[in-house]
């Protein structure tokens, strides 16, 4: 009996480890589908978002689309001081 009662633990414990493994798997191939649909319908912004998370934001600027009204070209002195700050703050 105790026997029996092992087997369907494992069990159990199989089937809820399947099935939060294939919950997870979905949640990957639906974020890995929306970022091939932004590629396609925006490959600009694709190139961008590449761009910008591959760089060293304190080495070289970030991308930014110059047809797209959405990114700023220019920060004002206050905004940039701050951000600037911002960011010592967080590393020092």
């Amino acid at each position: 009996m105790t026997e029996l009662l092992v087997v369907c633990a494992l069990q159990v414990l199989l089937v809820a480890f399947v099935l939060a493994d294939r919950r997870h798997e979905r949640r990957e191939t639906a974020a890995e589908r929306a970022q091939l649909l932004q590629r396609i319908q925006a490959p600009e912004h694709a190139v961008i978002d590449h761009y910008n998370q591959r760089i060293d934001l304190h080495a070289a600027p970030p991308g930014v689309n110059p047809e797209g009204d959405d990114d700023e070209y220019w920060e004002s002195k206050e905004r940039m001081a701050e951000r600037l700050a911002g960011d010592e703050m967080n590393h020092g």
